[in-house]
């Protein structure tokens, strides 16, 4: 964790259910006991979540549940492309995006 954070102040939410990080083993352990397969962890950040603070939440969750344990980033995805355009037949601009 960067400095001047704490453990305690992490939360992580699995389902609907809000953890703290120190909790965080004992619950993901608890959600995936009894899975054969199907043991993905999907993960949606905070953008003020630095890279190492995220590693850690899967550190502590795969320690839980096993090495099997995938993991899945979820993201927004990029931000819409600018259009591209250029003077259309009548001097207007046109759309030269692929369509779809």
């Amino acid at each position: 964790m960067p400095p001047g954070s704490s453990a305690d102040a992490c939360r992580v939410r699995l389902g609907e259910e809000t953890v703290a990080l120190a909790d965080l083993s004992a619950k993901a352990a608890a959600l995936f006991e009894g899975r054969a397969s199907d043991r993905v962890l999907f993960i949606s950040a905070e953008e003020s979540l630095n890279y190492e603070e995220v590693l850690r939440i899967v550190d502590v969750a795969r320690s839980a549940v096993g090495p099997d344990l995938r993991i899945a980033i979820v993201t927004n995805g990029p931000p819409d492309p600018l259009p591209v355009s250029a003077p259309g037949p009548e001097g207007g601009p046109e759309d030269l995006r692929a369509p779809g």
